[in-house]
């Protein structure tokens, strides 16, 4: 009788498993690609960029790039990702990505975003705490249709780079 039991235990955990993975949906639907502008002109040796695409917090791509040439990154749907951009020399930046969809949404949206890179050395001006949150969360607008950026978190990350917590 135990064994039936146990048996019974395990169908029922192995269905709600499956059950819980047919609700995850991974199917691609953002193209997001972009590239940064301030450094076109850089010394040859000088003018790689590296670009990383985080998912909890695990690198699962990664994309080196010359000049002020794009990347492009396929998404999947309904998962929150982190797009880190770095180079020697600068400040890293970080793009937040929620791919949030309704579930009979199978189109594949595009968005694309140009940045600047700042230079280390202005680490001084700005708040240190404000400089580990991305610069901006990229979403999508039901409204309008179309992945966007969230102009009011971007002006509010900008206000807090600029105020300082030095006393």
């Amino acid at each position: 009788m135990r064994h039936l039991f146990t048996i019974l235990a395990l169908s029922l955990i192995t269905v709600k498993g499956l059950q819980a993975q047919s609700l995850k949906d991974t199917s691609e639907c953002l193209q997001i690609s972009g590239k940064i502008e301030n450094i076109a002109g850089i010394s040859e040796s000088d003018n790689t960029y590296t670009v990383e695409l985080i998912y909890y917090n695990t690198v699962i791509d990664s994309i080196t790039r010359k000049n002020n040439r794009s990347f492009n990154f396929i998404l999947n749907k309904n998962s929150m990702y982190t797009i880190r951009i770095s180079k020697k020399g600068y400040i890293p930046r970080l793009v937040s990505i929620d791919t949030s969809l309704d579930n009979d949404d199978d189109n594949l949206y595009r968005f694309h975003f140009d940045t600047e890179l700042l230079k280390d050395e202005m680490k001084e001006i700005f708040d240190a705490e404000a400089l580990e949150f991305p610069i901006t969360i990229v979403s999508f607008n039901k409204s309008q249709e179309v992945f966007h950026f969230n102009k009011e978190y971007t002006m509010n990350i900008k206000h807090s780079l600029y105020s300082t917590n030095r006393r």
